[in-house]
């Protein structure tokens, strides 16, 4: 299959489309928080399969270097995007859970916009360790596979990451800045 995707035989990109399309889109989802968005990224990364396998070297799974093609393609998007998105519109692509109370369905989005501009708040190498790690829970060597950095700056950018988080669901109560009260 991946001589096919090489040389660009539509067969097997339409094969390694079939069996990876879903994968990518998800991630790109989890990315983004745009779901128009993750499927223009979903054609984006297998438009450049072709281009981009012919540096595949088999050191890695074919998921994970279609993957990694999703991280770059979404970073660019997302530095060419607006950063700031109308929680609105962000929240009217989850679905509502149809045995909440009003009281519940409201806290629930409160919670979820407060964790997407958290989300917002962090740089885009912050933000995607982030989301690699803690939501799609993989490892920091995954990760550094992924992205092409050394597993030391993943740390790194997770430790930042989860810390600038953890300060802005603080409680002002619980801080001690010094500051008079």
């Amino acid at each position: 299959m991946l001589d096919g995707v090489r040389k660009a035989e539509p067969k097997a990109i339409a094969e390694l489309y079939d069996r990876f399309h879903g994968k990518v889109y998800a991630f790109a989802r989890r990315l983004t928080g745009d779901e128009e968005a993750s499927w223009d990224l979903v054609q984006e990364v297998f438009l450049a399969a072709p281009k981009a396998f012919a540096n595949f070297r088999g050191d890695s799974s074919v998921e994970t270097f279609l993957l990694s093609i999703t991280v770059h393609r979404a970073q660019n998007h997302l530095r060419g995007a607006v950063r700031r998105r109308k929680m609105l519109e962000r929240a009217a692509l989850e679905p509502e859970r149809a045995s909440d109370t009003p009281e519940k369905h409201f806290a629930r989005t409160q919670l979820r916009d407060r964790l997407r501009a958290a989300l917002d708040s962090l740089s885009i190498d912050h933000q995607t360790v982030f989301v690699l790690c803690d939501v799609e829970e993989r490892t920091s060597i995954e990760v550094a596979e992924l992205l092409s950095i050394p597993e030391a700056t993943v740390r790194t950018r997770l430790f930042y990451a989860r810390k600038k988080l953890r300060a802005l669901f603080a409680d002002p109560s619980d801080r001690d800045d010094g500051a008079e009260r």
